[in-house]
């Protein structure tokens, strides 16, 4: 019995030590985004950047809690606001994998 869980911890800590190959940084632009849709420094606190890879590439959401629309800043590597039709984006839902999240203010 003892064992087991021996193998079962070795197996946990495997899984839960590996990360993305991918390295994320903070493009340009994002910021620009950013100083766009936050009007107030109170949403500061409340607003974050979700980087996802999706069909080998990144995307970047923007979010505040006190919106009401989940990824409607949602934007390519390029900063291009992603616009895809219904299977796509749930495709995109379904598939996405987080990457990183971050404070949308610097």
């Amino acid at each position: 019995m003892k064992n087991i869980a021996r193998i079962v911890m070795v197996i946990a800590l495997a899984f839960s030590s590996c990360t993305s190959d991918v390295e994320v940084s903070r493009p340009e632009w994002l910021n620009e985004k950013v100083d766009e849709l936050i009007v107030s420094e109170e949403m500061c606190d409340n607003t974050s950047v979700s980087v996802y890879e999706y069909n080998d590439t990144l995307y970047y959401n923007i979010y505040s809690d006190i919106w009401s629309c989940m990824f409607c800043y949602l934007y390519d590597a390029d900063g291009t606001n992603v616009n895809w039709e219904a299977e796509t984006f749930e495709n995109f839902i379904q598939d996405k994998k987080l990457i990183d999240e971050f404070p949308a203010c610097n």
